[in-house]
């Protein structure tokens, strides 16, 4: 059945799905029924669903925004109660460590068969390495504005005069 579907369809069935959990999750902070384990198996489920209706992110980004959401809930739910759940709060952030670790040796076994002997400090940099820090010293021409004459002056300005008031 899950065949007939496009994957942008099943993003955004995702994306339903993590808005209802997000909703059924804050309303158990908010009124104070939410156990640990019912948070637990809720930040699971709502992880998941989360990295799948946002596929072009970074996972540890997504579920580090989630992690966050769920601490100032846990915090306002303190505020509002009186008394914050410290086991609540460690469980849920466990069940999102449980949907990260996978998705880390994934990662990982994808470095293994692309790079196998190469030194992990070596791999998967974000911004490249600069091949030289010196610059070549050429310079880009400067278009002239619209109604401005591409005249250059002694200095090789373009609309500038070579006499400077000082």
């Amino acid at each position: 059945m899950l065949a007939r579907f496009a994957p942008a369809q099943v993003v955004r069935f995702g994306r339903i799905l993590a808005l209802l959990t997000a909703t059924a999750m804050t309303f158990g902070y908010v009124t104070g029924r939410a156990t640990a384990e019912s948070t637990a198996v809720m930040a699971y489920v709502l992880g998941l669903l989360i990295l799948l209706s946002a596929p072009g992110q970074r996972s540890s980004e997504l579920l580090g925004a989630q992690a966050v959401w769920m601490t100032v809930a846990e915090f306002l739910a303190a505020a509002q109660s009186g008394q914050m759940l410290l086991w609540r709060w460690a469980v849920s952030v466990a069940a999102l460590a449980v949907v990260m670790v996978p998705l880390k040796i994934q990662h990982l076994r994808s470095l293994a068969c692309r790079h196998p002997y190469s030194p992990l400090r070596d791999l998967e940099r974000r911004a490249p390495a600069a091949s030289s820090a010196v610059l070549d010293g050429r310079a880009r021409r400067v278009r002239p504005r619209p109604g401005q004459t591409p005249e250059a002056d002694a200095d090789g300005v373009a609309g500038h005069s070579s006499s400077r008031a000082g």
